[in-house]
């Protein structure tokens, strides 16, 4: 997936845009389930702004509002079940400033559970037990919805709609229910080796089968599994971006001519979408053993770390050059009158140019391959593209070939 950081901007600025309305409680109300989606992969991924703490702030209100004070309105069922969740964001993230008694939690689930589930709805059953998962003890009904969510996976007649895939396996997850976790993962392995799974679904499929990986047994069928993701992010970024005017070259460069689309595009996709790319992108789901030793990337990835020495000693090695290139110049054994000023700029800028590429790439690898523990080729590279060409382009080249002509030129 190409330039993963300018994808997280657009992704990052249509969940802003969407955060800005969060002015009032209401805005909150027309969409609670869709914020609560929000509050979660942003409090999950570390997203700190004015827009999330906003949401956090209303989003406590909304839990002193609806569990607390149990003001309910005729839409009790989405109320319930984004206030819980949103309860079990912020408690989890440690961004609860409600005072919210156990006692008083499972009231409301013995009040509203019906028939081993609440509204006759697989996607706010779940996402409820997903919220009280941690009290899963000390409600007694909670066995029957857990029993109840388990006959509807192992029916899948649920998984027409895919983010309940999303929500099942967060679900399983929670309580270590393994066995369910993997039914999950191998109805979308199945579906992805069908390729039978719709475009407009392959995130969440894509999210599953990426996340939760390590259920299967040594890693079989990781490659399809990295590939298949990547091509979901990249049809998701096509979904949401659209060629724009020329003012977008200031926020991200010249050679990204594109921002967020205003077609419909649901709070739950991209917060899925969110994770997923800082999964995926940035490296920051640490890679099993197995995995690391899998031989389906390029032996330059094992050897990273050697290859950044090398090219540590080698910039030494030029920048070596360039110091007795100068002494020879400053010392008159040059006698040409033009190379002693030109020739001091140019070769020397020239050099420095190279010497500060090779230890921007250097460190690059370095910082993927060993401290960020990233073993994606293409995002190594996308990620060493983009830093050479901020640092060592637009931070040193360029400022440096401007000097020499205002120098010599009077540009």
């Amino acid at each position: 997936m190409e330039t993963p950081g300018i994808v997280e901007k657009l992704v990052s600025n249509k969940i802003m845009c969407d955060l800005e309305q969060v002015n009032e409680l209401t805005m909150v109300s027309k969409d609670p389930i869709g914020y609560a989606v929000y509050l979660y992969f942003l409090l999950k991924n570390k997203i700190r702004n004015v827009e999330v703490e906003n949401l956090t702030d209303w989003m406590n209100s909304w839990v002193e509002n609806i569990l607390v004070q149990r003001n309910f309105s005729k839409f009790i069922d989405r109320e319930l079940a984004s206030s819980l969740f949103a309860y079990f964001s912020l408690k989890t993230f440690g961004r609860l400033s409600v005072n919210v008694k156990n006692d008083s939690l499972e009231k409301l689930f013995s009040e509203y559970i019906e028939e081993a589930h609440f509204f006759s709805n697989f996607t706010l059953s779940t996402l409820i037990a997903v919220s009280l998962a941690d009290s899963k003890d000390t409600i007694q009904e909670y066995p029957d919805l857990l029993a109840w969510i388990k006959k509807q996976v192992e029916e899948k007649s649920i998984f027409n709609d895919a983010k309940n895939l999303v929500f099942a396996s967060m679900l399983f997850e929670k309580i270590s229910a393994e066995d369910y976790l993997r039914k999950v993962f191998d109805y979308c392995y199945d579906r992805l080796l069908e390729n039978n799974i719709p475009y407009y679904d392959e995130l969440y499929y894509a999210y599953v089968l990426w996340k939760f990986r390590f259920v299967k047994e040594k890693n079989e069928g990781i490659k399809r599994i990295r590939e298949f993701t990547d091509e979901s992010l990249e049809n998701a970024k096509r979904n949401m971006v659209k060629e724009e005017d020329e003012s977008v070259e200031n926020i991200y460069g010249a050679d990204t001519q594109k921002t967020a689309t205003k077609i419909s595009t649901s709070k739950i996709y991209l917060g899925v979408f969110t994770d997923l790319l800082n999964d995926f992108s940035q490296g920051t789901v640490k890679v099993s053993k197995e995995e690391l030793a899998r031989k389906d990337f390029p032996r330059w990835v094992s050897l990273g770390p050697l290859i950044s020495v090398i090219i540590f000693l080698s910039s030494g090695g030029i920048a070596w050059l360039a110091f007795q290139l100068n002494a020879l110049i400053k010392s008159g054994l040059i006698a040409d009158p033009f190379w002693s000023v030109v020739g001091q700029f140019v070769i020397s800028g020239l050099l420095f140019v190279f010497v500060m590429f090779l230890l921007a790439t250097g460190s690059s690898i370095l910082w993927d391959i060993v401290y960020k523990r990233i073993c994606m080729p293409k995002v190594i590279k996308d990620n060493l593209k983009s830093r050479l060409k901020e640092y060592v382009w637009l931070e040193v080249a360029l400022p440096l070939i401007l000097g020499i002509l205002r120098i010599f030129f009077g540009v």
